[in-house]
């Protein structure tokens, strides 16, 4: 990363964010699979529209003393990213996937 472009390293700092604050509620070990897939299945639909920090802190909501700054600030990692990108990057972290299993 040290030698990408500004915006260019500034763009992948942003998304890194974004994909590690999901990651840490993937990854909780206190909290249970059935509450995770809640939550990340929401998120997932949070990220096809425009994306609304309140609702998504409203989401949070059950476990939002459990979670890490990372995951709680995911509405600013999601504002850091160029416009252009926010699609993208929302994109990409949300899931199921076209063949996932739902």
């Amino acid at each position: 990363m040290t030698y990408l472009q500004k915006d260019l390293k500034h763009t992948v700092a942003a998304a890194y964010l974004v994909f590690r604050a999901i990651d840490e509620i993937e990854d909780h070990e206190e909290i249970g699979n059935d509450v995770k897939y809640t939550i990340l299945t929401r998120v997932s639909k949070l990220f096809k529209q425009a994306f609304n920090k309140e609702e998504y802190l409203q989401i949070l909501e059950p476990v939002k003393d459990k979670m890490p700054e990372v995951t709680l600030c995911l509405g600013e990692w999601i504002q850091t990213c160029p416009k252009g990108f926010q699609p993208l990057v929302m994109n990409v972290t949300s899931f199921p996937k076209q063949g996932d299993p739902v």
